[in-house]
């Protein structure tokens, strides 16, 4: 085989994440770039000066305020709760569906593509999304479930970053051995103990050379033209991420249960 999952550490699975990013990079960035585009479509939205857009989203927001005492102008914005436009609900619509739906989904397409190149197989973007759409349920589910842990180990700080790291690999054991939501929290878990420092290294590593990428870009660029770049640098983030934690998955299986990377295996623990 061609790659070599007996690694360990920060730059071990960091190369080897890279290698199959690089040798995957137009299907991944396909995959990424799709199930991300509703993030570009909110940011676009939010750039829309319309009166439809702007006015209330309920139609009893709607009710005609002239004929209501106005209150004292210095007291209007304590009085005047926030209102929910018809952009801000389309917006929280589709944060919510982009976060809760396409990207479990994206993620566990990403998977497949990555450990298909892993086995020496063959696997097109469209055969990766067909079957990680097959596995949505359990995705958005295992999905919804680490978000709740994660939010509420928040209240503590500390219980979040280690639920959070814990859940790392919920996506890779979800696609590669067909867990349920239940199991894949546990084998996630099981798989994660003695590579959380790894773990938290690859997020902030990615994830800062992102963020500063894009808010260097927001600042000298339009709205618009940083909305794109925005689009298209997390996707590249989150698609050589989803690589960092597949060759995490295989190089953590390796040292635990001594998995070799062996044409036609099974990928089931």
């Amino acid at each position: 085989m061609r790659y070599n999952i007996a690694v360990a550490g920060l730059s071990g699975v960091f190369d080897l994440g890279l290698q199959l990013f690089r040798n995957n990079a137009r299907a991944a960035l396909l995959v990424g770039l799709l199930l991300s585009l509703p993030g570009l479509l909110a940011t676009g939205l939010e750039l829309v000066d319309s009166d439809l857009l702007n006015g209330p989203a309920f139609f009893g927001d709607s009710i005609d305020e002239t004929m209501a005492p106005s209150p004292p102008a210095a007291a209007e914005d304590e009085l005047t709760p926030p209102r929910l436009t018809v952009k801000n609900a389309i917006t929280l619509g589709i944060s919510l569906l982009q976060a809760f739906l396409f990207f479990p989904v994206s993620s566990g397409a990403l998977t497949l593509l990555f450990t298909a190149d892993l086995f020496g197989e063959s696997m097109t973007w469209q055969q990766a999304l067909r079957q990680a759409w097959q596995r949505k349920v359990p995705l958005c589910v295992t999905m919804a479930l680490s978000t709740l842990c994660i939010i509420l180990g928040m209240l503590l700080i500390v219980l979040g970053v280690y639920f959070a790291l814990r859940f790392t690999l919920i996506y890779q054991t979800v696609m590669l051995e067909q867990a349920d939501p239940k199991t894949a929290l546990r084998r996630s878990g099981v798989l994660m103990k003695s590579n959380y420092w790894t773990a938290l290294a690859l997020v902030l590593l990615m994830w800062g050379l992102t963020i500063g990428v894009v808010i260097g870009v927001s600042v000298t660029a339009s709205p618009l033209v940083a909305g794109v770049v925005q689009w298209v640098v997390e996707a590249g983030t989150m698609c050589a991420v989803s690589a960092c934690y597949t060759a995490l998955y295989f190089s953590a299986r390796h040292a635990k249960e001594g998995f070799q990377l062996q044409p036609g295996a099974s990928r089931a623990a």
